[in-house]
Protein backbone atom coordinates (compact mmCIF):
# COMPACT_ATOMS: atom_id res chain seq x y z
CA UNK A 1 0.00 0.00 0.00
CA UNK A 2 2.72 2.51 1.00
CA UNK A 3 6.32 2.03 -0.15
CA UNK A 4 7.69 3.46 3.08
CA UNK A 5 6.44 0.41 4.99
CA UNK A 6 7.30 -2.45 2.62
CA UNK A 7 10.34 -3.38 4.65
CA UNK A 8 8.18 -3.99 7.71
CA UNK A 9 6.31 -6.98 6.24
CA UNK A 10 7.84 -10.42 5.58
CA UNK A 11 8.19 -11.15 1.85
CA UNK A 12 6.74 -14.60 2.30
CA UNK A 13 3.30 -13.33 3.47
CA UNK A 14 0.31 -13.60 1.13
CA UNK A 15 -0.72 -10.29 -0.54
CA UNK A 16 -3.77 -9.75 1.69
CA UNK A 17 -1.70 -10.24 4.89
CA UNK A 18 1.04 -8.00 3.54
CA UNK A 19 -1.59 -5.33 2.95
CA UNK A 20 -2.88 -5.78 6.51
CA UNK A 21 0.63 -5.42 7.95
CA UNK A 22 1.12 -2.24 5.91
CA UNK A 23 -2.12 -0.77 7.22
CA UNK A 24 -1.25 -1.60 10.83
CA UNK A 25 2.23 -0.16 10.31
CA UNK A 26 0.74 3.05 8.94
CA UNK A 27 -1.63 3.40 11.90
CA UNK A 28 1.22 2.71 14.32
CA UNK A 29 3.42 5.27 12.56
CA UNK A 30 0.73 7.96 12.64
CA UNK A 31 0.02 7.21 16.31
CA UNK A 32 3.72 7.58 17.17
CA UNK A 33 3.86 10.83 15.20
CA UNK A 34 0.93 12.32 17.15
CA UNK A 35 2.61 11.39 20.44
CA UNK A 36 5.55 13.70 19.68
CA UNK A 37 3.68 16.84 20.82
CA UNK A 38 1.02 18.02 23.24
CA UNK A 39 0.57 21.46 21.65
CA UNK A 40 -2.71 21.69 19.73
CA UNK A 41 -1.46 23.74 16.76
CA UNK A 42 1.49 21.42 16.23
CA UNK A 43 -0.71 18.33 16.66
CA UNK A 44 -3.22 19.54 14.06
CA UNK A 45 -0.38 20.13 11.60
CA UNK A 46 0.86 16.55 12.15
CA UNK A 47 -2.66 15.15 11.67
CA UNK A 48 -3.29 17.04 8.44
CA UNK A 49 0.21 16.14 7.19
CA UNK A 50 -0.49 12.44 7.84
CA UNK A 51 -3.75 12.66 5.88
CA UNK A 52 -2.19 14.29 2.79
CA UNK A 53 1.39 12.99 2.80
CA UNK A 54 2.63 10.40 0.31
CA UNK A 55 3.68 7.67 2.71
CA UNK A 56 0.71 8.61 4.91
CA UNK A 57 -2.90 8.36 3.75
CA UNK A 58 -2.06 10.17 0.53
CA UNK A 59 -5.18 12.24 -0.10
CA UNK A 60 -4.66 15.26 -2.38
CA UNK A 61 -6.24 17.79 -0.01
CA UNK A 62 -7.67 17.80 3.49
CA UNK A 63 -9.41 20.14 5.91
CA UNK A 64 -9.89 19.67 9.64
CA UNK A 65 -12.78 21.20 11.61
CA UNK A 66 -13.35 21.14 15.39
CA UNK A 67 -16.60 21.58 17.32
CA UNK A 68 -17.13 24.79 19.29
CA UNK A 69 -19.65 23.55 21.85
CA UNK A 70 -20.55 26.98 23.25
CA UNK A 71 -21.33 28.42 19.80
CA UNK A 72 -22.81 25.12 18.52
CA UNK A 73 -20.68 25.34 15.37
CA UNK A 74 -17.83 23.64 13.55
CA UNK A 75 -14.78 25.86 13.06
CA UNK A 76 -12.13 25.40 10.39
CA UNK A 77 -8.75 24.83 12.08
CA UNK A 78 -6.29 23.83 9.36
CA UNK A 79 -6.20 22.86 5.71
CA UNK A 80 -3.50 21.39 3.48
CA UNK A 81 -3.14 20.75 -0.22
CA UNK A 82 -1.23 21.91 -3.29
CA UNK A 83 -2.27 25.06 -5.12
CA UNK A 84 -2.45 23.35 -8.53
CA UNK A 85 -1.95 20.04 -10.35
CA UNK A 86 1.57 21.10 -11.31
CA UNK A 87 2.35 21.93 -7.69
CA UNK A 88 0.92 18.56 -6.63
CA UNK A 89 3.11 16.61 -9.08
CA UNK A 90 6.22 18.50 -7.94
CA UNK A 91 5.52 17.72 -4.27
CA UNK A 92 4.79 14.04 -4.97
CA UNK A 93 8.04 13.70 -6.97
CA UNK A 94 10.03 15.26 -4.14
CA UNK A 95 8.58 12.84 -1.60
CA UNK A 96 9.11 9.87 -3.93
CA UNK A 97 12.79 10.76 -4.17
CA UNK A 98 13.25 11.28 -0.41
CA UNK A 99 11.46 8.04 0.57
CA UNK A 100 10.82 9.22 4.13
CA UNK A 101 8.18 7.89 6.50
CA UNK A 102 5.71 10.03 8.41
CA UNK A 103 7.47 9.84 11.77
CA UNK A 104 10.80 10.71 10.18
CA UNK A 105 9.16 13.64 8.41
CA UNK A 106 7.45 14.85 11.62
CA UNK A 107 10.75 14.90 13.50
CA UNK A 108 12.61 16.66 10.70
CA UNK A 109 13.11 20.44 10.55
CA UNK A 110 11.57 20.39 7.05
CA UNK A 111 8.08 19.90 8.52
CA UNK A 112 8.42 23.11 10.54
CA UNK A 113 9.53 24.94 7.41
CA UNK A 114 6.51 23.53 5.54
CA UNK A 115 4.07 25.43 7.79
CA UNK A 116 3.33 27.94 5.05
CA UNK A 117 -0.26 29.16 4.71
CA UNK A 118 -1.89 27.95 1.51
CA UNK A 119 -5.12 29.00 -0.14
CA UNK A 120 -6.74 25.79 1.12
CA UNK A 121 -5.62 26.63 4.67
CA UNK A 122 -6.90 30.22 4.43
CA UNK A 123 -10.30 29.08 3.16
CA UNK A 124 -10.57 26.41 5.86
CA UNK A 125 -9.79 28.84 8.68
CA UNK A 126 -12.43 31.27 7.43
CA UNK A 127 -15.25 28.71 7.59
CA UNK A 128 -17.77 28.40 10.43
CA UNK A 129 -20.29 25.59 9.96
CA UNK A 130 -23.59 25.73 11.86
CA UNK A 131 -24.27 22.41 13.54
CA UNK A 132 -27.59 22.02 11.77
CA UNK A 133 -28.25 19.18 9.33
CA UNK A 134 -29.69 21.52 6.68
CA UNK A 135 -27.67 24.73 7.11
CA UNK A 136 -24.36 22.93 7.78
CA UNK A 137 -24.81 20.19 5.21
CA UNK A 138 -22.69 17.06 5.23
CA UNK A 139 -19.99 18.57 7.48
CA UNK A 140 -22.60 19.13 10.20
CA UNK A 141 -24.26 15.76 9.59
CA UNK A 142 -20.91 13.99 9.99
CA UNK A 143 -20.76 15.31 13.57
CA UNK A 144 -24.44 15.01 14.41
CA UNK A 145 -24.77 11.46 13.06
CA UNK A 146 -21.20 10.39 13.99
CA UNK A 147 -20.76 8.66 10.65
CA UNK A 148 -18.72 9.07 7.47
CA UNK A 149 -19.92 10.26 4.06
CA UNK A 150 -18.44 9.38 0.67
CA UNK A 151 -19.89 11.88 -1.83
CA UNK A 152 -19.41 11.27 -5.56
CA UNK A 153 -21.35 14.35 -6.73
CA UNK A 154 -19.72 17.42 -5.12
CA UNK A 155 -22.71 19.64 -6.06
CA UNK A 156 -24.89 17.51 -3.80
CA UNK A 157 -23.75 19.52 -0.77
CA UNK A 158 -24.65 23.20 -1.09
CA UNK A 159 -22.55 24.38 1.88
CA UNK A 160 -19.27 22.84 0.65
CA UNK A 161 -19.94 23.89 -2.95
CA UNK A 162 -20.62 27.54 -2.01
CA UNK A 163 -18.04 27.99 0.76
CA UNK A 164 -15.12 25.83 -0.42
CA UNK A 165 -15.29 24.57 -3.99
CA UNK A 166 -16.42 27.92 -5.42
CA UNK A 167 -13.06 29.30 -4.22
CA UNK A 168 -10.53 26.48 -4.62
CA UNK A 169 -12.28 24.06 -6.96
CA UNK A 170 -13.20 20.52 -6.09
CA UNK A 171 -14.63 17.16 -6.90
CA UNK A 172 -15.87 14.05 -5.10
CA UNK A 173 -15.04 14.12 -1.39
CA UNK A 174 -15.35 12.19 1.84
CA UNK A 175 -15.84 13.22 5.47
CA UNK A 176 -15.13 11.23 8.63
CA UNK A 177 -15.95 12.21 12.22
CA UNK A 178 -13.21 12.79 14.79
CA UNK A 179 -14.37 10.77 17.81
CA UNK A 180 -13.16 11.16 21.39
CA UNK A 181 -14.78 9.45 24.38
CA UNK A 182 -17.79 8.50 22.28
CA UNK A 183 -18.45 12.09 21.18
CA UNK A 184 -17.85 13.63 17.76
CA UNK A 185 -15.49 16.54 18.34
CA UNK A 186 -14.64 17.36 14.74
CA UNK A 187 -14.51 16.39 11.06
CA UNK A 188 -11.79 15.57 8.53
CA UNK A 189 -12.78 16.31 4.91
CA UNK A 190 -10.65 14.90 2.07
CA UNK A 191 -10.64 14.88 -1.73
CA UNK A 192 -8.44 13.77 -4.64
CA UNK A 193 -8.91 16.74 -6.97
CA UNK A 194 -5.55 16.36 -8.79
CA UNK A 195 -5.09 12.65 -9.45
CA UNK A 196 -8.86 11.93 -9.55
CA UNK A 197 -8.32 8.70 -7.65
CA UNK A 198 -11.68 7.33 -6.40
CA UNK A 199 -12.04 7.31 -2.61
CA UNK A 200 -12.73 3.69 -1.72
CA UNK A 201 -14.54 2.29 1.29
CA UNK A 202 -11.22 0.84 2.42
CA UNK A 203 -9.65 4.33 2.32
CA UNK A 204 -12.48 5.68 4.46
CA UNK A 205 -12.21 2.79 6.91
CA UNK A 206 -8.50 3.52 7.46
CA UNK A 207 -9.14 7.25 7.74
CA UNK A 208 -11.93 6.62 10.27
CA UNK A 209 -9.62 4.55 12.50
CA UNK A 210 -6.98 7.28 12.24
CA UNK A 211 -9.57 9.98 13.07
CA UNK A 212 -10.39 8.14 16.31
CA UNK A 213 -6.69 8.13 17.23
CA UNK A 214 -6.52 11.81 16.34
CA UNK A 215 -9.61 12.50 18.47
CA UNK A 216 -7.95 11.13 21.60
CA UNK A 217 -4.76 13.08 20.87
CA UNK A 218 -6.75 16.30 20.38
CA UNK A 219 -8.73 15.67 23.58
CA UNK A 220 -5.49 15.16 25.54
CA UNK A 221 -4.06 18.33 24.04
CA UNK A 222 -7.15 20.33 25.01
CA UNK A 223 -7.06 18.92 28.54
CA UNK A 224 -3.40 19.90 28.77
CA UNK A 225 -4.21 23.43 27.58
CA UNK A 226 -7.02 23.68 30.14
CA UNK A 227 -4.67 22.55 32.91
CA UNK A 228 -2.00 25.00 31.74
CA UNK A 229 -4.54 27.84 31.78
CA UNK A 230 -5.81 26.85 35.23
CA UNK A 231 -2.24 26.62 36.49
CA UNK A 232 -1.47 30.06 35.06
CA UNK A 233 -4.57 31.57 36.68
CA UNK A 234 -3.68 29.92 40.00
CA UNK A 235 -0.12 31.24 39.77
CA UNK A 236 -1.37 34.77 39.03
CA UNK A 237 -3.88 34.59 41.90
CA UNK A 238 -1.12 33.42 44.25
CA UNK A 239 1.16 36.25 43.13
CA UNK A 240 -1.65 38.77 43.68
CA UNK A 241 -2.34 37.35 47.12
CA UNK A 242 1.33 37.51 48.09
CA UNK A 243 1.54 41.04 46.76
CA UNK A 244 -1.56 42.05 48.73
CA UNK A 245 -0.17 40.47 51.91
CA UNK A 246 3.11 42.28 51.37
CA UNK A 247 1.29 45.59 50.91
CA UNK A 248 -0.67 45.03 54.12
CA UNK A 249 2.51 44.25 56.09
CA UNK A 250 4.37 47.23 54.65
CA UNK A 251 1.35 49.45 55.24
CA UNK A 252 1.06 48.47 58.90
CA UNK A 253 4.78 48.97 59.47
CA UNK A 254 4.74 52.30 57.61
CA UNK A 255 1.75 53.57 59.58
CA UNK A 256 3.40 52.65 62.88
CA UNK A 257 6.66 54.39 61.97
CA UNK A 258 4.85 57.41 60.53
CA UNK A 259 2.83 57.92 63.72
CA UNK A 260 5.94 57.63 65.88
CA UNK A 261 7.77 60.23 63.82
CA UNK A 262 4.82 62.53 63.34
CA UNK A 263 4.21 63.24 67.04
CA UNK A 264 7.62 64.85 67.82
CA UNK A 265 7.68 66.43 64.34
CA UNK A 266 4.44 68.33 65.05
CA UNK A 267 6.02 69.76 68.21
CA UNK A 268 9.23 70.70 66.41
CA UNK A 269 7.29 72.36 63.61
CA UNK A 270 5.01 74.24 66.02
CA UNK A 271 7.85 75.71 68.09
CA UNK A 272 9.89 76.53 64.97
CA UNK A 273 6.97 78.49 63.50
CA UNK A 274 6.47 80.42 66.76
CA UNK A 275 10.16 81.30 66.91
CA UNK A 276 10.11 82.29 63.24
CA UNK A 277 7.20 84.70 63.83
CA UNK A 278 8.77 86.28 66.92
CA UNK A 279 12.44 86.41 65.91
CA UNK A 280 13.65 89.66 64.38
CA UNK A 281 17.27 88.89 63.43
CA UNK A 282 17.62 88.10 59.74
CA UNK A 283 20.23 85.34 60.02
CA UNK A 284 18.46 83.36 62.74
CA UNK A 285 15.10 83.89 61.00
CA UNK A 286 16.57 82.44 57.79
CA UNK A 287 17.66 79.31 59.66
CA UNK A 288 14.24 78.99 61.31
CA UNK A 289 12.51 79.30 57.93
CA UNK A 290 14.68 76.45 56.61
CA UNK A 291 13.64 74.33 59.62
CA UNK A 292 9.94 75.12 59.03
CA UNK A 293 10.27 74.33 55.31
CA UNK A 294 11.92 70.96 55.98
CA UNK A 295 9.35 70.11 58.66
CA UNK A 296 6.58 70.82 56.14
CA UNK A 297 8.31 68.55 53.64
CA UNK A 298 8.62 65.73 56.19
CA UNK A 299 4.96 66.11 57.16
CA UNK A 300 3.97 65.84 53.49
CA UNK A 301 6.02 62.64 53.18
CA UNK A 302 4.42 61.19 56.29
CA UNK A 303 0.95 62.07 54.98
CA UNK A 304 1.76 60.11 51.81
CA UNK A 305 2.82 57.13 53.89
CA UNK A 306 -0.35 57.30 55.98
CA UNK A 307 -2.53 57.58 52.86
CA UNK A 308 -0.85 54.45 51.48
CA UNK A 309 -1.12 52.49 54.72
CA UNK A 310 -4.75 53.08 55.65
CA UNK A 311 -7.68 51.23 54.09
CA UNK A 312 -9.67 53.69 51.99
CA UNK A 313 -13.35 54.39 52.48
CA UNK A 314 -15.06 54.18 49.09
CA UNK A 315 -17.91 56.52 48.30
CA UNK A 316 -19.10 54.77 45.12
CA UNK A 317 -21.23 56.82 42.76
CA UNK A 318 -21.76 56.61 38.97
CA UNK A 319 -19.22 58.75 37.10
CA UNK A 320 -18.13 59.22 33.51
CA UNK A 321 -14.42 58.37 33.43
CA UNK A 322 -13.93 60.76 30.50
CA UNK A 323 -14.89 63.64 32.80
CA UNK A 324 -12.47 62.49 35.51
CA UNK A 325 -9.72 62.34 32.87
CA UNK A 326 -10.58 65.90 31.77
CA UNK A 327 -10.57 67.14 35.39
CA UNK A 328 -7.21 65.48 36.06
CA UNK A 329 -5.64 66.97 32.93
CA UNK A 330 -6.91 70.42 33.93
CA UNK A 331 -4.80 70.22 37.10
CA UNK A 332 -1.67 69.95 34.92
CA UNK A 333 -2.74 72.15 31.99
CA UNK A 334 -0.11 74.87 32.56
CA UNK A 335 2.73 72.46 33.40
CA UNK A 336 2.08 70.24 30.37
CA UNK A 337 2.04 73.26 28.07
CA UNK A 338 5.27 74.61 29.56
CA UNK A 339 6.95 71.19 29.19
CA UNK A 340 5.96 70.96 25.48
CA UNK A 341 3.82 67.88 26.12
CA UNK A 342 0.98 67.54 23.62
CA UNK A 343 -2.16 65.90 24.96
CA UNK A 344 -4.10 63.60 22.60
CA UNK A 345 -7.58 62.51 23.63
CA UNK A 346 -9.47 59.63 22.01
CA UNK A 347 -12.33 59.43 24.49
CA UNK A 348 -15.42 57.42 23.54
CA UNK A 349 -18.38 59.82 23.92
CA UNK A 350 -20.73 56.87 24.57
CA UNK A 351 -18.76 55.53 27.52
CA UNK A 352 -21.09 54.01 30.15
CA UNK A 353 -20.95 55.31 33.71
CA UNK A 354 -18.78 53.47 36.23
CA UNK A 355 -19.35 53.21 39.98
CA UNK A 356 -16.22 54.64 41.60
CA UNK A 357 -14.86 57.01 44.22
CA UNK A 358 -14.26 60.26 42.33
CA UNK A 359 -11.33 61.66 44.42
CA UNK A 360 -9.49 58.34 44.39
CA UNK A 361 -9.85 57.69 40.65
CA UNK A 362 -8.83 61.28 40.01
CA UNK A 363 -5.74 60.56 42.13
CA UNK A 364 -5.02 57.54 39.89
CA UNK A 365 -4.98 59.72 36.76
CA UNK A 366 -3.03 62.49 38.51
CA UNK A 367 -0.34 59.98 39.53
CA UNK A 368 -0.07 58.64 35.97
CA UNK A 369 0.08 62.15 34.46
CA UNK A 370 2.74 63.20 36.98
CA UNK A 371 4.84 60.11 36.15
CA UNK A 372 4.50 60.71 32.41
CA UNK A 373 5.45 64.37 32.82
CA UNK A 374 8.58 63.46 34.78
CA UNK A 375 9.55 60.92 32.09
CA UNK A 376 9.12 63.38 29.18
CA UNK A 377 11.77 65.93 30.12
CA UNK A 378 12.21 66.98 26.47
CA UNK A 379 8.50 67.09 25.66
CA UNK A 380 6.43 64.51 23.82
CA UNK A 381 2.92 63.13 23.56
CA UNK A 382 0.52 62.09 26.30
CA UNK A 383 -2.44 60.13 24.95
CA UNK A 384 -5.67 59.19 26.72
CA UNK A 385 -7.96 56.64 25.12
CA UNK A 386 -11.21 55.23 26.52
CA UNK A 387 -13.52 52.47 25.28
CA UNK A 388 -16.01 49.88 26.45
CA UNK A 389 -15.47 46.14 26.01
CA UNK A 390 -18.78 44.37 25.49
CA UNK A 391 -17.17 40.92 25.84
CA UNK A 392 -15.99 41.23 29.44
CA UNK A 393 -18.10 44.24 30.48
CA UNK A 394 -15.14 46.48 31.23
CA UNK A 395 -14.60 50.20 30.75
CA UNK A 396 -11.00 50.63 29.63
CA UNK A 397 -8.80 53.72 29.85
CA UNK A 398 -5.31 53.73 28.33
CA UNK A 399 -2.68 56.32 29.30
CA UNK A 400 0.20 56.35 26.83
CA UNK A 401 3.35 58.48 26.96
CA UNK A 402 6.50 58.87 24.85
CA UNK A 403 8.84 59.08 27.82
CA UNK A 404 11.25 56.34 26.75
CA UNK A 405 9.66 53.43 28.61
CA UNK A 406 10.83 51.48 31.64
CA UNK A 407 13.99 49.39 31.85
CA UNK A 408 12.92 45.72 31.46
CA UNK A 409 14.93 44.62 34.50
CA UNK A 410 12.92 46.83 36.88
CA UNK A 411 9.44 46.66 35.36
CA UNK A 412 8.41 43.91 37.78
CA UNK A 413 8.95 46.29 40.72
CA UNK A 414 7.13 49.42 39.59
CA UNK A 415 4.03 48.73 41.69
CA UNK A 416 6.04 47.86 44.81
CA UNK A 417 5.85 50.49 47.56
CA UNK A 418 8.95 52.66 48.11
CA UNK A 419 10.52 51.52 44.83
CA UNK A 420 11.72 54.46 42.78
CA UNK A 421 14.48 55.34 40.30
CA UNK A 422 14.04 59.07 40.84
CA UNK A 423 16.19 61.28 43.03
CA UNK A 424 13.11 62.73 44.72
CA UNK A 425 9.96 60.98 45.85
CA UNK A 426 9.06 57.98 47.97
CA UNK A 427 8.04 55.64 45.18
CA UNK A 428 4.45 55.45 46.39
CA UNK A 429 2.62 56.94 43.39
CA UNK A 430 2.16 53.74 41.40
CA UNK A 431 1.69 51.69 44.58
CA UNK A 432 -1.20 53.92 45.63
CA UNK A 433 -2.58 53.78 42.08
CA UNK A 434 -2.41 49.97 42.10
CA UNK A 435 -4.05 49.81 45.52
CA UNK A 436 -6.92 52.11 44.47
CA UNK A 437 -7.58 49.98 41.38
CA UNK A 438 -7.63 46.81 43.51
CA UNK A 439 -10.18 48.34 45.88
CA UNK A 440 -12.34 49.19 42.87
CA UNK A 441 -12.08 45.54 41.72
CA UNK A 442 -10.26 46.78 38.64
CA UNK A 443 -6.83 46.08 37.20
CA UNK A 444 -3.90 48.14 35.99
CA UNK A 445 -1.59 46.67 33.35
CA UNK A 446 1.56 48.11 31.82
CA UNK A 447 2.63 47.77 28.19
CA UNK A 448 6.26 48.78 27.98
CA UNK A 449 8.06 49.72 24.77
CA UNK A 450 11.53 50.42 26.08
CA UNK A 451 13.19 53.26 24.24
CA UNK A 452 9.84 54.68 23.10
CA UNK A 453 7.25 54.88 25.84
CA UNK A 454 4.83 53.27 28.26
CA UNK A 455 1.10 52.57 28.21
CA UNK A 456 -0.86 51.99 31.40
CA UNK A 457 -4.15 50.14 30.77
CA UNK A 458 -6.88 50.52 33.40
CA UNK A 459 -9.85 48.14 33.49
CA UNK A 460 -12.93 49.21 35.44
CA UNK A 461 -15.76 46.68 35.96
CA UNK A 462 -19.11 47.88 34.59
CA UNK A 463 -22.44 47.14 36.19
CA UNK A 464 -25.88 48.54 35.52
Amino acid sequence: MRKAYLGLSPKSLPPEQTELVLKLSLLHETSQAMMTTIKLDDLLHIIITAVTMEGGFGFNRAMLFLVNHSAHTLEGMIGMGPESAEDARRIWNEFAQKKVGLLEWVLSPERILSKVRSRVDEICKSIIVPLHPIDGGILARTVLEKTYFNVSDEKEDTFIWENIYSKVGGGPFATVPIIAKGQATGVIKVDNIYNNKPISEEDIKMLTIFASQAGMAIENSRLYQTMELAHQELREAQEQMLHAEKLVAIGEMSASIAHEIRTPLVSIGGFARRLCRSHQFDKEKEFLEIIVKEVDRLEAILNQVLVFSKEPFLNLLPYNLNQIVEDSLHVFSDELRQDNINVIKELNPNLPLVFCDYPQIKQVFINLIANARQAMTAGGYLKFKSCFSEDDKMVIVEVEDTGGGIMPKIIGNIFNPFFTTKEKGLGLGLSITHKIMLHHHGTILVKNDYGKGTTFILHFPFRE
